[in-house]
Parts: structure tokens; sequence; C-alpha cells
């Protein structure tokens, strides 16, 4: 079974969902009878172009990938030779696995499915979230009446990665099929010797330092300017912050914030802004780290949480990222409000542990991800949702609910 999974951009730049997709079309061509491909826009940040093969399908990360060029927009990554490739290919494939919303590839995607009575998997990716469809509220409605609520109805099934995001779908939802099935966490996350020393030697962090680590892109909602500076600025002195990532596309002026936070705070001799770090060597960074710590508003996933329980880091979030219940199952770490002062107790509460216990924390949290978030477990229930739907026993979908008011 071919299955071709369309997403606006895969540049590391762009984070969870992008990154994910390679993990689950890996995980789809290795344990499974599934076929996967990937068709997408060679965007690369505002005005930056990935490297394209001319229209040409190459191997990327281990799996066939169509790039097409994005002509304008750095949000909606409009492309007319993606939409053209995609009305005379896509009756090649028996499904399509549709990754983002708001955007051009979504719209021509689900378009070009229903025409061809292709069955569609959509991942929303959070974007239909309070917080996120709070966000450029007027815009998003207006777009959703005219264009998206199209591509919705073509939708055989919604894609959700948590048990919080499902209930959410399906209380907004509730004619649409909605399915929960987990991002996973790659092998080399979990079988990786620790390399954290090479992490503080590098950023020049000494061995007995108290090490936060925030890893994630400069983003507004990710919490960083203001809960989590002015949380560990209330903390002891030998506790330091390293900060990995890079400025978002959509914001870039919220990096500078960032810094000129940690200048206002007096915190420059405790916060490291290393910049992005991708690939294996990511894995030094949560090694080096004595926890992790994802203080965001709203994330329908949080991958990042999980990468640090795979490396036995425990982690500190906020009550908005969702993947925060498989911490708290795991016993891998605590949970707290989006305040300065709840953040700061919960820091503080697992720097103040011994070692082994941190330790025994980190453990419980690698034994979890190991048993229910691999990439394999998550692949299997992917390649049995996409024969369902192309069974011909399949129901037909029922038009999706208004969003507006949302």
């Amino acid at each position: 079974m071919r299955v071709l999974h369309v997403i606006p951009g895969i540049s590391a730049r762009y984070g969870g969902p992008s990154q994910a997709v390679f993990g689950m079309c890996r995980a789809l061509g290795h344990s499974t009878d599934i076929e996967p491909e990937i068709v997408t826009t060679d965007a690369d940040g505002p005005g930056g172009r990935m490297p394209s093969a001319g229209g040409n399908p190459r191997l990327h990360e281990g799996t066939l990938v169509w790039m097409f060029p994005r002509l304008w927009s750095e949000k909606w990554k409009y492309s007319r030779d993606l939409a053209e490739w995609l009305r005379g290919n896509i009756r090649r494939y028996d499904a399509l696995h549709v990754h983002c919303l708001f955007c051009h590839s979504t719209a021509a995607a689900c378009r070009e499915a229903a025409r061809a009575g292709v069955p569609v998997v959509l991942r929303t990716c959070g974007m239909l979230a309070p917080y996120s469809l709070s966000r450029s509220r007027w815009a998003k409605s207006f777009y959703w009446q005219l264009i998206e609520r199209r591509s919705f109805d073509a939708a055989d099934c919604l894609h959700a990665t948590t048990p919080d995001e499902q209930e959410e779908l399906r209380k907004r939802f509730p004619r649409k099929r909605v399915e929960c099935i987990p991002l996973g966490v790659s092998d080399e996350a979990l079988e990786l010797p620790p390399t954290g020393a090479e992490f503080r030697t590098r950023f020049g962090i000494q061995a007995e330092a108290r090490l936060v680590l925030f890893l994630s892109r400069l983003h507004r909602k990710k919490g960083l300017a203001d809960l989590l500076l002015p949380a560990l600025a209330s903390l002891p002195g030998d506790v330091l912050l390293a900060i990995v990532g890079d400025e978002d596309g959509h914001d870039p002026a919220y990096a500078q914030e960032c810094r000129q936070a940690v200048h206002t705070l007096g915190l420059e001799s405790r916060v490291v802004f290393t910049g992005a770090i991708y690939g294996s060597e990511k894995w030094s960074a949560y090694d080096a780290a004595d926890v992790y710590v994802l203080p965001s508003r709203h994330e329908n996933f949080g991958a990042t949480v999980v990468e640090s329980m795979a490396r036995g880091t425990p982690v500190v979030f906020c009550s908005g990222v969702q993947a925060g219940r498989y911490v708290v199952e795991a016993g891998a770490g605590l949970a707290t409000n989006y305040d300065v002062s709840g953040l700061a107790d919960s820091l503080r509460e697992i720097l103040d542990f011994t070692p082994q216990d941190r330790a025994s924390m980190g453990y419980h949290g690698r034994e979890y991800v190991g048993q229910n978030l691999s990439w394999e477990r998550s692949a299997r229930s992917l390649a049995t949702l996409y024969r369902e739907l192309v069974s011909p026993q399949c129901l037909p979908t029922e038009p999706a609910a208004p969003v507006a008011r949302a």
C-alpha cells in the first residue's frame, strides 16, 4: 500500500511536525507493508530555500521526497507546482496523510483527494486547539469559512497524538472519526550512550553546576522570557540554564526579547544561548542537564519532553503540554501551572533531589518510552488505520462543524 504524506515544509527550523513526519515514514517503511512518500515545498524560513531536485524525487532521511518551490508566503507556503503535481499523481496512492492546517499544501491535497476518492488522514498538529485559534483569530475564522472547512470535510479521520488532543477534537467535531496515535521517539534516543560531558565542555559549563535545559524554538508560547527566566532568577546562583534553539521565523524579534530579559534580570553569567542543535548532537544536551523544562502555554504533543524521558532526564512542564500526561504516568517529572512561582518551586524540587533520586526518575521515563512510545508501535497503528480507510467497508464521513466561534 502506498501512502503519500503531505506537509508544507520539512526544514528542521519548523520544529516538531516537520521532524515527526520522517520518524513516522521511516518506521512505516521498516516495520509495516506501507510504502510511504512525502510531498512538500522547499521552504526554509522567510526567503530561504532548501536544495531541491528540480521536481524529481530524492531520498531524504531514508524516505522518498517530492519537493516543489514555494512561490510566496512563509505562512501559507503557496506552491503552484506542488498543486499541479498532486492533480496529476494523486491516484498513484492508496491514501493521503496530511499534516498541518492553514497552509496551501493541505488545501491542495484535500481538494484533489476529494476529487479522486482517495481517503485522507488529517493531523491537525494542535492548530484547532483553543490557544492556537486565539492567535490571528479573525484571519483563521475567515480562512476556515473560505477554504479550510472543505479540506476538513475531505478528511476521513483526524489524527491526534495525545488523549487530551483526541478529546478536544471529539468535542469540537463529534461527527468526525478521531484516532489517537502518539508520536514516537527514535531508537537512537534510547540506545546511544550518554555524552553530557561533551555538551558541558563545548559550552563552558562546569561539571558541578546544576543545569536546567530548555530545548525548543524561541517562540512566544514557550514561556521563556515571561516565565522561565524570572523563575531562574529566584533559584540559587549555582543553577544555570542552557537555551538550545533558534529564533522563530514568524517572530524573529522574540529571540532578542529573550536576550534582553536575561540582561534585565542580571542572568548573563547563568544563561547560555547555544543556538539550534540537531541530529544526534542534541542528545548530549539532554544528557548534560539535571532537569529538562518546557514551560509552554500549549503543545498538542511536545516531542522534547518524550525525548528527555528517553534520555533519562527528569522533566518539568506546564499543564498546557499535552504529552506531559506521559511524564506523569511514568513518574518521570513534575507538572506545574503557568506561573513563575509554581515553575520555580517544581524546578527547585527536582534540583534538590539526590542524584540517585533523579536517576530513578529518569529510569522510569526511559522504561515508559521504550514500552509505549516507540515509532515502531506508532507505525503499526497507522498501518492498521490506513488499511481500514482503504477498505470498501469504510463508512463515508459527514461534514465538519464550523470552527468560527473557537
